[in-house]
């Protein structure tokens, strides 16, 4: 009698914990379709076999191998005393590197840059930069390889900078491949706001096993792990909101290439918005989304791009790329990174 209590007894507990383990992963997955499809209901419907299509597309992406990018930086220490202002890359398939860093805090006394490279035959370097002075609001780093300081793959910068007794470390990768056309940064926008864009801290930024760890870029943008093409501005006082006259001078102001721009979309409220754009830019047409959160960002995601074929002798360019955004945006559900970025994108106006 005894044993068939404690049989009957292991059985009630295993189909009661299976039953919580399943509600729980029903929760999570209701969630996750939450996140990624939860606009105004009145404006957006999506299906679930959508949802579930475009999932399975996301997490086999994010299994696959990431591809290498030019270059990234990370801070290593929660000090941030210094960021990358700018990097000349315009040598670059020469082995010729100039990097143009900020100090953020005036007590930096010392700068110490670190060079590694494992694939290189260059010796491990580190130096102590003899033309910093405290005070100095920024330096340049010349990272060459006839200084034995630079070579071909993952090259990696550690640049600590010292104020008093603590240290900030800023860790920066550079990836050169022996074929120039790898060596190209593609995704660095040309904005007439870029300039007024601010400082982002990275420690104020979400991180997340779905959107990846955000990483700065150049002129203080910055970029996710696993969101290709992204890019993020810190940007105050832009004429925006939600209405189509003001996001169509908008566009035509910033984007002086044949801009036309679909599917308008505001979540919250109408100060955080979104919509899809596409222009030509050096006979490429490029499709993106662009998102608005009122006075804190603005940022673009890169979604497609293409050579345009002028072949035909009736071609016009104006008529091409509004034809193409008519097109476009009947794919728009079909850009899984699109729907990750959402998820980025409420996870900031929620913070």
């Amino acid at each position: 009698m005894k044993a068939y209590k404690i049989v009957l007894f292991s059985l009630l507990f295993t189909i009661t914990f299976t039953s919580c383990s399943i509600w729980s992963n029903n929760d999570l997955v209701d969630n996750a379709k939450n996140e990624i499809l939860e606009e105004n209901s009145s404006k957006i419907d999506k299906d679930d076999d959508t949802f579930e299509s475009n999932f399975d597309k996301f997490e086999e992406a994010e299994n696959s191998e990431k591809e290498n990018k030019v270059y990234s930086s990370d801070y290593l220490t929660e000090e941030k005393y210094i960021s990358l202002d700018d990097l000349d890359i315009s040598n670059l398939n020469n082995l010729e590197l100039e990097i143009r860093w900020n100090v953020l805090i005036d007590s930096v006394d010392t700068i110490v840059v670190n060079f590694s490279n494992i694939e290189s035959p260059f010796s491990e370097d580190s130096y102590t930069l003899s033309t910093y002075e405290k005070w100095d609001e920024s330096f340049i780093y010349r990272a060459f390889s006839k200084y034995e300081v630079l070579d071909y793959w993952k090259n990696i910068f550690l640049i600590d900078a010292y104020s008093w007794e603590k240290v900030s470390k800023l860790q920066l990768i550079v990836n050169i491949s022996k074929n120039p056309e790898e060596n190209k940064v593609t995704n660095k926008e040309d904005l007439s706001f870029s300039d007024d864009s601010e400082y982002i801290d990275l420690s104020t930024m979400p991180s997340s096993t779905v959107y990846g760890t955000p990483s700065e870029l150049w002129n203080w943008d910055i970029t996710y792990s696993d969101i290709k093409g992204l890019v993020i501005k810190k940007v105050w006082d832009l004429e925006l909101s939600y209405d189509s006259a003001k996001i169509s001078d908008f566009v035509m102001e910033n984007f002086k290439s044949y801009p036309y721009w679909n599917t308008l979309r505001y979540i919250k409220d109408d100060m955080w918005l979104s919509f899809y754009l596409v222009r030509e830019v050096d006979w490429k047409y490029k499709y993106e989304k662009h998102y608005y959160i009122d006075s804190s960002y603005y940022w673009i995601l890169s979604l497609e791009e293409w050579e345009i074929d002028s072949s035909d002798e009736n071609f016009n360019l104006n008529t091409y790329i509004r034809d193409l955004n008519n097109n476009l945006k009947e794919t728009n559900d079909n850009f899984v990174l699109s729907q990750v970025s959402d998820i980025l994108f409420r996870q900031l106006i929620s913070n």
